[in-house]
């Protein structure tokens, strides 16, 4: 590991040499020093990784540099912080910046270069330590990664981590796997010894003080603030602490805020942020999510370091500090589930190195328009809410669209008369058109015009795998989809003059040859999927659910091509005449569902061709009397009844006239009584 640390310690130290901060500081000779100290001792850092395991004297020199390497760092981050702070204070008053001879400037470059000049005395000694050592000096033939060597460990417990692990499935394990196990309470990695997860109070006070990186993921909580801080005052140098969403707390531990070097913290929900979140000034990341507080503090605009905000699921967060937008660093703005909050803060276009934001809401402020958006590099999902406030047509080209690599695209309208109101809503939603070749995901939802853009019917949108078209209720006719080579699910909601799912004239070939999964909801005027009842139709189509489609059913035409349907849900449809016959051609059926079907009387007789069906579930469908008698052949494994008191009365255990089409059913629940065979 120590390498690692060098390396990026040496990258900070060139980026202060190339802003000439050290010169500005009054360390700048200091600076050259460590650099050509660092540049030696890592010339010598291999012979010293692989050494280490048979001689404890280089393992413990090995500590003593991390630890050094780890405590310049911070120093060099916090000249960055001072540097970022003062040029983000300078967009709202005008002020000079390092060369400023303001008292608090002068305090802190005093200070700055007392902590150098003691971390340089330091290293000097640590350096002159590793000549007793007769370690070799590497010379590697590659540029690059240095590739690590094979390392072991005496540790005893059950499980451990290796470094061959991939790092992703080290940070699920950490997080929340690790909780699941009873033999261990607390997680090493090897060859990784400041990582550590931690499942029990009891286990607390064994922990090192040279922990850097901390998994708090304990199933139970003492009641006490010092139990849960995990002595965190004993480690002083840590980085990285994660405490999942297993309980929620008030507020922030003060001894996680004593944490100064903290570079990740990922907490457990809370009620409140404490003010004093600006003293965590190293800070890259900040996971918030599910917190149940409704504002934050404006402190939290002093991260100046700050990459990455998660507030996901923050369902009572109302509002944003409007200095949020003087956080230049930041990269990644996650606001997903956030249903209480109405607005950005203005200016959004200021965060330039802003590639993820998941929400954006447009206002008709200065500051709140959709053109904010048009400087930013992002990618990723993006959801856009109030699109009734987009004021015009060129306020939407603005935005540049087509310059974003966007994997996910969600626009939406508000349900109100200024959206109703809007003029030229095509055209501003044709020129919303994306990177066609990546996005992947798109819904739209509450559209107010007739027609849909032409790019939403393009071939072009060859990754397009999911698309949801809701409340676009002035809207006869659908984009034409049948081409989209890649389109798995579709789901239509409330388009109350669609009449056919599918209009283009057939031409040979394969329609929706990718679709596995259609949800239609509330489609008044829906008669047929196909208007031209074509074959070559949904070919891998799999999962149907059709809802409050009253005149879908009525008639058969358009299911019969279905085969290799696995999955069908029928719920509040009123004329179900069709239903009959589109079953007997559903041979690969595993699932039905019926729900709230009033006029249904009786189900086909076709169960016995109907080979793989696992289960059936009949809900509130009160005029059905009685089962069909091929019920009896059929395979189901699973029988759900409710809500429908004739039918009930009919399969009573032993008793009832239908009884003997369902006993052979491994697994049935008729009304409030379950029954195994």
């Amino acid at each position: 590991m120590a390498e690692f640390v060098l390396e990026s310690v040496i990258g900070n130290l060139n980026s202060l040499v190339q802003k000439e901060l050290g010169l500005l500081l009054g360390f700048d000779q200091d600076l050259e020093r460590l650099g050509s100290l660092f540049s030696t001792i890592k010339a010598t850092l291999e012979d010293a990784e692989e050494k280490q395991f048979s001689n404890r004297s280089i393992k413990d020199w090995l500590g003593k540099l991390k630890d050094a390497a780890h405590i310049l760092d911070d120093i060099i981050d916090e000249c960055g912080y001072e540097t970022l702070g003062l040029e983000y204070q300078s967009d709202k008053v005008q002020c000079s910046c390092l060369s400023s001879f303001h008292p608090k400037h002068v305090v802190f470059r005093y200070k700055i270069v007392k902590k150098m000049q003691r971390i340089s005395e330091r290293l000097k000694e640590i350096a002159s330590e590793r000549t007793g050592f007769h370690l070799d000096v590497m010379v590697p033939e590659r540029s690059g990664v240095i590739e690590r060597p094979q390392t072991t460990s005496s540790l005893s417990e059950p499980q451990v981590y290796g470094r061959k692990e991939n790092k992703k499935q080290i940070v699920q394990f950490l997080v929340a796997d690790a909780s699941h196990f009873e033999d261990l309470s607390v997680y090493p990695i090897v060859g990784l010894e400041d990582v550590c997860c931690v499942t029990d109070d009891n286990f607390v006070s064994i922990l090192s003080e040279k922990i850097h990186h901390l998994s708090d993921n304990r199933r139970s909580r003492s009641s006490s603030e010092e139990a849960n801080s995990i002595q965190l005052h004993k480690v002083k140098s840590l980085r990285t602490h994660i405490s999942p969403y297993h309980h929620k707390t008030a507020k922030l531990s003060t001894h996680v805020l004593k944490c100064y070097s903290l570079r990740v913290l990922h907490c457990q929900p809370i009620n409140e942020l404490s003010s004093s979140i600006d003293h965590l000034k190293h800070l890259r990341y900040l996971n918030l999510s599910q917190g149940e507080f409704t504002t934050l503090p404006e402190s939290l605009c002093k991260l100046w370091n700050l990459h990455i905000l998660k507030l996901d699921n923050c369902y009572r967060l109302q509002r944003l500090p409007n200095s949020l937008i003087f956080l230049k660093a930041l990269q990644q703005l996650s606001l997903n589930g956030c249903d209480s909050l109405l607005s950005l803060p203005p200016h959004i276009r200021k965060l330039t190195s802003l590639t993820r934001l998941t929400t954006y809401f447009i206002g008709y402020k200065r500051g709140l328009h959709l053109a904010e958006l048009g400087a930013l590099k992002l990618k990723g999902d993006l959801h856009i809410r109030h699109m009734g406030k987009v004021k015009s047509i060129m306020d939407a080209k603005d935005a540049n669209m087509s310059s974003k690599q966007l994997n996910k695209l969600w626009l939406s309208w508000d349900r109100n008369e200024e959206s109703k109101l809007q003029e030229n809503v095509k055209e501003i939603l044709e020129e919303l058109k994306p990177d066609t070749q990546q996005l992947e995901c798109l819904g739209v939802k509450g559209y107010k015009g007739v027609h849909f853009p032409q790019w939403m019917s393009s071939p072009s949108l060859k990754c397009l795998t999911d698309l949801k078209l809701e409340d676009c209720e002035n809207c006869s006719q659908l984009p034409l989809l049948g081409k989209l080579p890649s389109l798995k699910k579709l789901r239509i909601d409330n388009m109350i003059y669609l009449k056919y799912l599918y209009e283009e004239c057939y031409d040979g070939g394969v329609d929706f040859k990718a679709l596995e999964s259609l949800i239609l909801v509330y489609l008044p005027s829906l008669i047929r999927l196909s208007r031209n009842d074509e074959e070559n139709i949904f070919p891998q189509l799999s999962s149907l659910q059709i809802i409050e489609c009253p005149k879908l059913l009525k008639v058969s035409r358009g299911f019969q091509f279905l085969t290799h349907l696995k999955e069908l849900s029928i719920k509040s449809c009123r004329e179900v005449e069709g239903l009959h016959t589109a079953l007997q051609n559903m041979t690969s059926l595993r699932s039905l569902y019926l729900r709230d079907l009033p006029m249904l009387e009786f189900l086909p007789d076709c169960f016995g061709n109907l080979p793989l069906l696992h289960e059936l579930t009949i809900w509130k469908c009160s005029k059905l009397k009685c089962l069909p008698t091929s019920l009896s052949l059929s395979s189901l494994e699973w029988l759900h009844i409710y809500d429908c008191p004739e039918l009930e009365k009919r399969c009573e255990s032993k008793t009832g006239e239908d009884w003997p089409k369902i006993a052979h059913i491994p697994h049935r629940r008729i009304g409030a009584q379950y029954a195994r065979t």
